[in-house]
């Protein structure tokens, strides 16, 4: 089995749901009671969290590979009767929590993700990357605003929970503490998976700020669970300039069949950038302090479906491109206020995109415990997103489950008009590196 760590005779911690095959009994107590949240036993790799020096160039490559993963995971999500409906999730949380994954994978299981995540750097540049990037992204906001008159928060968590009588190989547990920051809660998945699923539910909730309250559904940790991988994300931040809430007014909103609501819309101006291309428009709306920014890309009316299924890394990167070399300019923007959640289950969209070996019995997490006898169970992913006139507040969580067997010209331009009075995207970045921290779609903003 290679060699292990053990703390207190026990180990286990995965942010991923799993089981590994445990036997139908084993004196496991027919009524437990639930696990009291914060009376998990916690354990760290005898190594701390590195520096984050990967290279630049590290890093742009694992964000232009989070991109892509994105945006072909954001087309498979949204296909048929999810084209008409408002969407929303964490490219960000999702690579982590794969990638926590990933470090324990070998042969054709590793193969397949890599291949789907677009993880073509070698495996120690990987989760540098990772590292590097979400300490950059923990150094944003100084001196910024957030809404509510709260500071500027972006924060990232990662955590491996596992059977406190299970046991996990050094090296596995190394690469997660070094290039995650991410401990060894131990828990009892065999004799109290409810109480179990409770103390992960409490950990996402308070990570971020009580939006994601319920990660975990009922029924999604059972006795054969070995490990939960989760990560969770939280974002809130004031707008650089604020709308106006007194400008703000009723309107009509064009959903994608064509027929119009009455909705609160936001106006504002604002020197910006602005670009428009064969069928579409964008603008970005920065937050305070100028590091992270909202990205509205505005397909032309009535082109919403074939704009979304078309949406390739290619033409992302033209629209980015096409924004980064634009001069700020005035722009008026008017905008819906909307707060959208979407739960989802990633299974059937990640077989689809090329990686089914890790969901059935024989996959090789070898890479975790040592053994053959892992395979994923599930992944499991909320976001929540509220825009309105002060700023954004923003969450996202991640679960992988685990189971056994410019200045104005003279004469001043003419004010850009981005009208958003139809279905849109938008994306939370960071400026930076070109993270992309949230992508969704918004075809009714009524929720």
């Amino acid at each position: 089995m290679g060699n292990h760590r053990q703390w207190a005779g026990n180990i286990g911690l995965f942010v991923a749901l799993g089981t590994a095959g445990c036997g139908a009994d084993h004196g496991r107590d027919p009524n437990p009671g639930p696990v009291t949240p914060g009376s998990v036993t916690e354990a760290k790799s005898e190594l701390g969290r590195g520096a984050p020096d990967a290279a630049p160039d590290s890093v742009t490559a694992r964000v232009a590979g989070d991109t892509t993963f994105a945006l072909e995971l954001f087309r498979k999500v949204g296909e048929g009767a999810a084209a008409h409906q408002n969407l929303l999730f964490s490219p960000y949380s999702i690579s982590v929590a794969l990638g926590m994954l990933y470090a324990g994978t070998a042969g054709t299981t590793k193969t397949e993700m890599q291949k789907v995540l677009h993880f073509e750097q070698p495996d120690e540049e990987v989760a540098s990357a990772f590292n590097t990037l979400e300490q950059a992204l923990a150094s944003r906001g100084a001196n910024a605003t957030g809404t509510k008159g709260q500071p500027f928060r972006l924060a990232s968590a990662n955590a491996l929970w596992g059977q406190s009588s299970a046991e996990f190989l050094d090296t596995y547990l190394d690469v997660l503490a070094v290039n995650y920051g991410a401990g060894v809660n131990l828990v009892d998945f065999l004799r109290n998976p409810e109480g179990a699923r409770v103390t992960i539910n409490h950990w996402v909730s308070d990570k971020t700020e009580e939006k994601i309250p319920e990660l975990l559904p009922e029924n999604s940790i059972g006795p054969d669970t070995a490990f939960v991988l989760t990560n969770a994300v939280y974002f809130n931040a004031a707008w650089a300039t604020q709308f106006e809430k007194q400008a703000t007014e009723a309107g009509t909103f064009t959903l994608a069949d064509g027929s119009a609501v009455e909705l609160p819309l936001m106006h504002g101006g604002l020197s910006t950038r602005y670009a428009e291309g064969g069928g579409w428009k964008a603008t970005e709306l920065p937050y305070s302090g100028g590091e992270v920014s909202m990205l509205l890309v505005l397909p032309d009316a009535g082109t919403f479906d074939a704009f979304q299924s078309g949406l390739d890394p290619a033409k992302f990167a033209g629209i980015g491109a096409a924004l980064a070399a634009s001069s700020s300019v005035p722009v008026v923007v008017t905008l819906p206020k909307f707060e959208v959640r979407t739960p989802l289950s990633l299974v059937d969209a990640l077989k689809a995109l090329g990686m089914p070996t890790a969901f059935m019995p024989g996959a090789d997490l070898s890479g975790i415990n040592g053994g053959h006898e892992l395979y994923i169970g599930g992944v499991i992913h909320q976001a929540f997103a509220k825009v309105d006139e002060e700023g954004t507040e923003a969450a996202a969580a991640t679960a992988v489950i685990g189971v056994g067997s410019s200045a104005p010209q003279n004469p001043p331009p003419v004010p850009k008009q981005f009208d958003v009075r139809q279905p849109f995207l938008f994306g939370i970045r960071d400026n930076a590196t070109g993270a992309l921290l949230f992508l969704g779609q918004i075809t009714d903003p009524r929720g």
